[in-house]
């Protein structure tokens, strides 16, 4: 009898950053009058507010789209942890954030 799939479990360093992504990720959510502090704007960012290429990742638009997000991350987590490992993971959802706002900076 052959054993069934099963989803590897987090490392507990990868449970602890996920942790940490939910809670500051959830921010915006939470208290949608942070959104116009950390949502992307063009004009802004070339005004010198450049933390807007990071934290625009950071705002959802809704609880529905936060919690389609925060699926895709755990279900990446869960197929890609052994790999890669924590800081490498943290350094993906880094370059991933700031590659996908750069490429709207272009007019």
């Amino acid at each position: 009898m052959q054993p069934g799939f099963r989803w590897p479990i987090p490392s507990p360093a990868n449970l602890v950053l996920a942790a940490g992504l939910v809670c500051f990720t959830a921010l915006p959510v939470v208290f949608p009058s942070l959104q116009p502090i950390l949502r992307y704007e063009r004009s802004a960012v070339l005004a010198g507010e450049f933390w807007r290429l990071l934290s625009a990742s950071l705002v959802h638009t809704n609880l529905n789209h936060w919690l389609l997000n925060m699926g895709g991350f755990f279900l990446a987590l869960s197929l890609f942890e052994s790999p890669i490992g924590p800081c490498r993971w943290l350094c993906v959802l880094v370059l991933s954030a700031l590659t996908s706002t750069v490429g709207l900076m272009p007019d």
